[in-house]
């Protein structure tokens, strides 16, 4: 009765609804999503998807050895802007506490320099690179960080999943292939 419960309820934790169990030998076919660039064998996947909540969304799914180690969710820069980007990232974060349960850490870098401004204002300061929001939960398996971030193209939140148990070898890789190039 738990194995069921428990193949039940799988689908519903992964991050994403992409497969992160599976040796890929193709890019994966993902609901709301269109491939983009990239291939499981050069180890990175792009994905441009559907609005989200009225945002544009970008994927990209990390792989090592054929298996998916990380994948990064980038909302914006279309349907955020000075009037709600704290808005959309608290209603972000809202939704990934509802899934993940409350987060367990948050970090907010503010650079000194916003404080000679006359006008100190949150989104036009994330947009000069001199205010960001890092929130992250943790899970068994999977480490999840959402990040208000901005640069003079727009505002963004960055979401990155990382499965925690193939992390190592995704760095080890990633080092190797650095070292070949060299």
């Amino acid at each position: 009765m738990i194995n069921i419960l428990i193949l039940l309820l799988v689908p519903l934790l992964t991050p994403l609804g992409v497969q992160w169990d599976s040796t890929h030998s193709s890019i994966q076919k993902i609901k709301n999503y269109k491939h983009l660039t990239g291939s499981v064998e050069q180890g990175e996947v792009t994905y441009l998807g559907k609005d989200l909540k009225g945002l544009e969304t970008e994927l990209q799914l990390s792989y090592s050895k054929r298996k998916l180690v990380s994948a990064l969710l980038i909302l914006g820069p279309a349907g955020i802007d000075d009037l709600n980007c704290l808005k959309k990232y608290k209603s972000t974060v809202t939704a990934l506490n509802d899934k993940y349960g409350q987060f367990k850490y948050r970090r907010v870098v503010k650079d000194p320099i916003i404080e000679d401004l006359l006008v100190v204002e949150f989104c036009n300061s994330a947009r000069l690179g001199l205010y960001e929001v890092e929130t992250r939960w943790e899970t068994p398996r999977f480490r999840i960080v959402a990040e208000f971030v901005g640069d003079h193209s727009g505002l963004y939140i960055h979401i990155t999943y990382r499965d925690k148990g193939r992390e190592g070898i995704y760095k080890k890789q990633k080092r190797k292939n650095i070292l070949q190039r060299l």
